[in-house]
């Protein structure tokens, strides 16, 4: 059980519990209320993290990973070759841009994020003016 919010985002056991209980987007960022969660607990009790000899010989061109899972029907497995946002597999600008709406949704009005985003898609057009301008205008009290 991780003790602190740092220990949480840290430990691959309930990373992976909490992703698979809550969505990926409960990683960005960790909730600290999640520490306490029996029932992402309860999972991240229940993963195995072993080296497999195949993949270690690929590390650091690659870093390949593969899941075993069980969820009541039979093993499955999954290979993933390179993780996303690797150089390999690069992440989309939509991707990257909910990530960032994610990320802020706690700390940016969702007007303000578009701004980023915008600023930040026309920086080969623009520059970098309406970047400095979206990141240093003041941002309402009121978030919601």
């Amino acid at each position: 059980m991780p003790r602190s919010l740092e220990g949480g985002q840290y430990s691959f056991y309930f990373s992976c519990a909490l992703a698979a209980l809550r969505g990926r987007e409960a990683l960005q960022p960790v909730d600290p209320d999640t520490l306490k969660d029996a029932e992402i607990l309860a999972l991240s009790s229940q993963i195995e993290l072993d080296v497999s000899s195949d993949f270690t010989s690929a590390f650091p061109v690659g870093t390949p990973a593969r899941v075993l899972m069980d969820q009541g029907e039979g093993l499955e497995e999954v290979v993933i070759d390179y993780p996303l946002g690797d150089v390999a597999n690069p992440m989309s600008w939509d991707q990257i841009a909910d990530k960032f709406k994610n990320i802020g949704r706690q700390s940016l009005s969702r007007q303000r994020q578009e701004h980023i985003i915008s600023a930040i898609s026309g920086l080969e057009t623009a520059g970098f003016a309406p970047l400095f301008n979206a990141l240093s205008a003041p941002e309402p009290f009121n978030l919601q």
